[in-house]
């Protein structure tokens, strides 16, 4: 009596786990890549919103020196290089940003995703978004 698996038996055995373990690491790569903006550039664009923010609070109806803005310029994350595409503005005569204005953080971390802050009635919200951002 034969006991013990065959030699293709063992094969398929070997063949299936090294599928899973493509699958697995795919989506680990997956989820490495968010994890690495989320890091670098959403805290980088928030802090640029709300540098922006301040200055508009203190002087309505003029213009933002946007090259000003220490919080809104390039520079190196923790897993890469960190750019930001920050339009210039007029802060409105209330002291705020007008509304839908956008500022985007880009990383050299990621191909795939960058974070992004939209100010509209009177907040602003920043989130992770999959593609390259606008210029």
């Amino acid at each position: 009596s034969n006991k013990g698996f065959s030699l293709i038996e063992l094969m398929v055995v070997v063949g299936v786990i090294a599928i899973l373990a493509g699958l697995v690491l795919g989506i680990y790569k997956v989820y490495w890549e968010k994890a690495k903006v989320l890091v670098d550039t959403l805290p980088a664009a928030r802090s640029c919103m709300l540098q922006l923010l301040s200055y508009c609070g203190e002087h309505p109806s003029q213009d933002v020196p946007v090259s000003d803005m220490k919080q809104c310029q390039n520079r190196t994350t923790l897993f890469g290089y960190t750019t930001f595409n920050v339009p210039q503005v007029t802060c409105t005569a209330s002291g705020e940003l007008p509304d839908n204005y956008t500022v985007e953080a880009n990383t050299t971390a990621s191909m795939h995703y960058y974070s992004k802050c939209v100010f509209k009635d009177k907040a602003f919200r920043c989130l992770l978004v999959s593609g390259q951002p606008t210029d």
